[in-house]
């Protein structure tokens, strides 16, 4: 029981070795790829356009009608080698994850040669651990020999270089001269390795990254968009109402979108959850009759003499320019002019 307990160990620790913790596999839907090298591994196209919806679809259901002149490709130096026997005796293919590839092999040689009907391959090595997703047929004709050879998704590693190769050899009994097949299999994304930093497609706050954006740390939205969550947003109060009642939570980007369309709503604070005019002078105020607790007194606040012709001025020809700070303060009108806060209170106030 003992031997048997060691050699099940054994086996359990080959395997990692070999084939890799579960779970290392990746899971290859490629409709929830992120990254380009993502997408490559498990065999798909990858659009560049960072305005494109889909960005990553299957190898055969690409296109430029889909992606015009934004799918990022991948480009190789093939090589091959004729010998006496076989030409090509040495090939180097590009083959794609999950697409099958054709390869022929010429038969020059005695009629011997060419009648035989036994071939046989082997897959000599590859430069990924598994081996099992490699697959190859042979199909014989009196001229000519068709491999056919599929690498199946999976054969991608997480780790995986930009490009990793399977090696095939084909032969016939008899033969002395082999053909060795190279197959060049793209693991990973060229554009990967072009960053452009403050890219102006993600606002100047991300680098942009084979058409997606990859937003500083403060940042976050596909294009960068948003700045940091409103607070009201991330966890409203139920004592103070979401957008402090003036505004609503924008979705995309957690954060507190104003109205347009109520009195003083050209004065709501987009960075301080839409707070009203009548809130932050408020706030002022209690911050200088506090001092010691102030928290918000950057604002910059004139009082100036009650003038009650002013409160008839128009903001931009429909609202008016000074309205009426609410409930906090009765009788106070606030308006901002040059970024300063202008407070006027009635005289029997």
């Amino acid at each position: 029981m003992a031997k048997l307990s060691f050699r099940c160990f054994i086996a359990i620790l080959f395997c990692v070795h070999w084939f890799g913790t579960p779970g290392s596999a990746l899971d290859c839907n490629l409709a929830q790829k992120e990254t380009c090298n993502e997408c490559i591994k498990c065999g798909g196209i990858w659009c560049k356009d960072p305005y494109e919806t889909r960005k990553c679809v299957p190898l055969t259901g690409g296109g430029d009608d889909w992606c015009p002149n934004h799918m990022e490709t991948t480009h190789a130096d093939l090589n091959s080698l004729d010998g006496k026997v076989f030409r090509p005796q040495y090939e180097e293919v590009l083959a794609h994850v999950d697409s099958g590839k054709v390869t022929t092999l010429k038969i020059n040689g005695d009629t011997t040669v060419k009648s035989s009907r036994n071939v046989y391959h082997n897959i000599l090595n590859t430069t990924q651990f598994d081996k099992s997703k490699v697959h190859v047929m042979i199909h014989k004709y009196p001229t000519k020999i068709e491999v056919t050879t599929k690498i199946s998704p999976g054969f991608c590693s997480p780790s995986s270089q930009k490009i990793e190769y399977v090696f095939v050899e084909v032969g016939m009994p008899g033969v002395g001269e082999k053909a060795m097949l190279k197959y060049v299999v793209p693991c990973g994304c060229g554009c990967s390795e072009e960053v452009e930093t403050g890219a102006r497609a993600c606002h100047g706050f991300g680098s942009l990254v084979c058409g997606t954006c990859q937003c500083d740390e403060d940042r976050h939205g596909k294009f960068c968009q948003c700045g940091p969550v409103s607070s009201s947003c991330a966890a409203p109060s139920r004592i103070t109402p979401r957008c402090s009642g003036n505004g609503y939570c924008d979705d995309e980007c957690n954060k507190c979108q104003c109205f347009t369309d109520k009195e003083g709503s050209q004065y709501f604070d987009q960075q301080d959850n839409c707070k009203d005019l009548g809130a932050t002078v408020s706030d002022f105020l209690d911050c200088q009759k506090n001092k010691q607790f102030c928290l918000s007194c950057d604002r910059n606040v004139f009082f100036r003499k009650w003038n009650e012709t002013l409160l008839y001025e128009l903001y931009d020809g429909t609202r008016k320019s000074w309205v009426d700070l609410g409930s906090k303060l009765p009788g106070y009108f606030g308006s901002v002019i040059d970024s300063t806060i202008h407070v006027m209170r009635k005289p029997e106030c």
